[in-house]
């Protein structure tokens, strides 16, 4: 299963155990059937107090989920800086990419099989910078993520 589909999975399921506790919690508390025992002289904790410390921690049970699901959905973020979009043409030692974003040409190395020049194309893998100033920048390809088709002039 997908991180997104799991983190939605989540996030609706303990909201789900809320939207359940809270009203069979305050079902409790309406219904005033008295024992027959004796009260104690310790003092105890009243109902809404008891309620109190129930609603408190499926809040905090709520809050933790939400932060767990943004804590994830930002690391999933950085995964998408690993991606390249652009024009793929055929070089002298192979092929390369001229990215949309920052129009630079990048060499591709790495899982090329697949890749056809003259096609636009978004590619997961990672920036390679070179030591040499003359040699162009690269790009380590992981997989295709997406085909676009024929580059658009």
């Amino acid at each position: 299963m997908r991180a997104k589909h799991f983190c939605r999975a989540g996030l609706i399921a303990a909201l789900s155990v809320a939207m359940i506790m809270v009203p069979l919690a305050s079902a409790g508390a309406q219904s005033r059937v008295q024992s027959t025992r004796p009260v104690p002289e310790t003092p105890l904790p009243s109902n809404g107090e008891l309620h109190a410390a129930l609603y408190g921690i499926i809040a905090a049970v709520v809050v933790a989920v939400i932060v767990v699901i943004v804590l994830i959905h930002r690391s999933h973020r950085t995964d998408k800086s690993r991606m390249i979009t652009g024009c793929v043409s055929s070089a002298d030692n192979g092929m390369s990419l001229t990215d949309e974003g920052d129009k630079r040409i990048y060499a591709l190395s790495g899982n090329t099989s697949g890749i056809k020049a003259g096609e636009r194309m978004t590619l997961h893998g990672k920036k390679i910078n070179s030591d040499d100033a003359n040699k162009p920048l690269g790009w380590k390809t992981d997989t295709i993520v997406k085909d676009f088709g024929a580059c658009q002039p």
